[in-house]
């Protein structure tokens, strides 16, 4: 199997997530996964923690989780991918976004600022891959699903009540690649979900390509 986390959050940097980077890494190397991408909270929120400070000052504070997480990746064998769950401030939805690189955020630190259509537009015929994250749960604005090439159709999180029957029925419906991801939070979600993939991902493209060729199965585990 080539298991593979793709939603997940670290402490360092996501206020919701009891998780280090480190601890993060170390449970997912022990229960045999290849890779782990670190999708942690980016909303104009994170940003006014920090009022008075420069933008590179915040990014830095946002890039923190995923440094250490892929630093300690590199030291026990674990690919360790950067990602982000974005929120607009025109609405509460999130959205999990793969293909990224540091450059990106340290040119674009305010994307949170210009909406969903914006975004979709800006990254339209690049490597970045934008994924609805859990789409049914309360307080969710619907959206045409013309911006989306993939939604979250399962989201592991035990938390919360992320209809994923209805997200899967939405996937269906408009022919959408469905991925799949535990929203790791706490150390007793690994396994809750993941992607398994038909070979190894090493990089952030690659993790991007295997989705939009959808070559990967998901890894649930529904004995909650």
């Amino acid at each position: 199997m080539n298991l593979y986390e793709i939603h997940s959050h670290t402490s360092e940097v996501s206020a919701c997530s009891n998780v280090t980077s480190k601890e993060l890494v170390f449970n997912h190397k022990k229960n045999n996964f290849k890779g782990v991408c670190i999708t942690d909270h980016y909303y104009k929120g994170f940003f006014d923690n920090f009022y008075g400070r420069d933008n590179k000052f915040i990014v830095e504070r946002f890039l923190n989780g995923y440094k250490m997480a892929k630093n300690y990746g590199e030291e026990i064998g674990l690919k360790v991918f950067l990602g982000m769950e974005i929120r607009f401030t025109e609405y509460n939805n999130d959205y999990l976004v793969y293909g990224i690189d540091e450059k990106f955020i340290y040119e674009n630190p305010n994307i949170y600022n210009i909406g969903l259509e914006k975004f979709v537009e800006y990254t339209k015929n690049t490597d970045i891959l934008i994924v609805w994250a859990h789409p049914f749960r309360n307080q969710i604005t619907m959206r045409d699903s013309k911006y989306f090439e993939a939604i979250e159709s399962y989201n592991g999180n035990i938390r919360h009540d992320s209809r994923n029957y209805l997200a899967n029925e939405y996937k269906e419906k408009y022919n959408l690649i469905g991925t799949c991801g535990s929203d790791y939070h706490r150390t007793e979600d690994i396994y809750k979900a993941s992607m398994d993939f038909n070979y190894e991902i090493n990089n952030e493209k690659q993790l991007v390509k295997a989705i939009r060729n959808r070559h990967f199965k998901h890894s649930i585990n529904k004995g909650e």
